[in-house]
């Protein structure tokens, strides 16, 4: 069973984007394969498309993004995801 680091990507102080991390022991801006980065989507599914995951990879060379103030527990990720697909709306790209 893999284990799961999750991330959570603001805009303004509102959850936007969710994000999951293969949880290999190594710290975020660690030697990661390529592909162990996945975005949410509305579908259910998690995409390590390039262009999905560039959002949180910018954030995060922009100083926009602090791995350490924006990890979430596995509960909290799946919590925000179920209220966005349930209630709604979907806060970022479907």
């Amino acid at each position: 069973m893999e284990r799961w680091k999750y991330y959570m990507l603001d805009s303004r102080g509102e959850p936007y984007e969710i994000y999951r991390l293969r949880d290999d022991g190594k710290p975020f801006y660690g030697d990661h394969e390529p592909g162990s980065l996945f975005l949410a989507r509305q579908n259910g599914e998690w995409s390590n498309d390039s262009a999905d995951v560039r959002g949180l990879l910018n954030a995060s060379m922009c100083g926009d993004f602090d791995p350490d103030d924006s990890e979430l527990t596995e509960e909290q990720a799946m919590a925000y995801l179920a209220q966005w697909r349930i209630v709604g709306p979907w806060p970022g790209r479907p």
